[in-house]
């Protein structure tokens, strides 16, 4: 596999990533990071919330990859055609 290749597979990933650490943060930041009695949990949110973050960072990883591969396709099209990019 080339690196220009592969390029949006690992940007899939990353996003991917992101999603999934900033969705882990969200749930469960507030607990370290407030003071005690601050934050209130009921039940299961934590765990529905987590499943919820894990499917959410599932999705994103081929969202990711399909938006970087069709923003190179669209990149190569206009650059073998001759195309100036305008800033």
């Amino acid at each position: 596999m080339s690196r220009h290749a592969s390029e949006p597979l690992v940007l899939g990933v990353l996003w991917g990533l992101a999603v999934l650490s900033t969705g882990l943060l969200a749930i469960f930041a507030p607990d370290r990071a407030l003071p005690a009695g601050q934050t209130i949990q009921y039940g299961y949110g934590q765990v529905f919330a987590t499943i919820g973050v894990l499917f959410l960072s599932a999705i994103a990883l081929p969202v990711g990859f399909l938006g970087a591969q069709l923003s190179a396709m669209v990149a190569y099209r206009r650059a073998s055609r001759g195309s100036k990019i305008e800033d």
